[in-house]
């Protein structure tokens, strides 16, 4: 069976060059299937953000980074939730200095998202899973959460600012 990539692709694939690994990356992430060998390697908070916050006033730098972390989703329909928590992972590790509170979070949505769906793989939304009222009670706490926690972060200095709050 003839393949659909041409040799150079192939080539490119079974040899790849450019590739190796970044000294002092404190964020790394992959995308891929393992079993096939086919991942991306690409690193976010420790170097993008880092740099784009040095270069750029901190709204303007986490935006960016957020945009960029939800453009390497690769799938639409998962950019735009991946946008909003690269805002909140930037924010973050601004806030914070350190890349634990995002990756922890990261961690904790991408296993509720795997445990949901292979668990209940018929259901299409959570709502469908926890019924109406339970639903939005629920978002309501997360809100809630989310406020709170909000206020609690911002009453603590960013680690290069003593003056701007986000």
């Amino acid at each position: 069976m003839a393949s659909m990539y041409s040799a150079k692709v192939m080539e490119h694939f079974a040899n790849p060059h450019n590739v190796g690994e970044l000294p002092d990356a404190n964020g790394v992430g992959e995308v891929g299937n393992p079993k096939c060998g086919d991942i991306m390697r690409m690193l976010f908070r420790g170097a993008i953000t880092k740099v784009l916050l040095q270069k750029y006033s901190p709204v303007k730098a986490i935006i960016l980074s957020a945009l960029i972390f939800g453009i390497f989703h690769i799938n639409p329909a998962q950019v735009v939730g991946a946008v909003l928590s690269g805002v909140l992972f930037a924010w973050l590790y601004y806030k914070t200095g350190s890349l634990v509170p995002g990756i922890l979070i990261h961690i904790l949505n991408n296993s509720l998202s795997v445990f949901l769906s292979l668990h209940y793989p018929d259901v299409e939304y959570t709502s469908d899973l926890l019924g109406e009222p339970t639903y939005w009670i629920c978002l309501a706490v997360a809100v809630a959460l989310l406020a709170v926690s909000y206020k609690v972060m911002n009453a603590y200095r960013s680690p290069d600012s003593n003056t701007l709050k986000v």
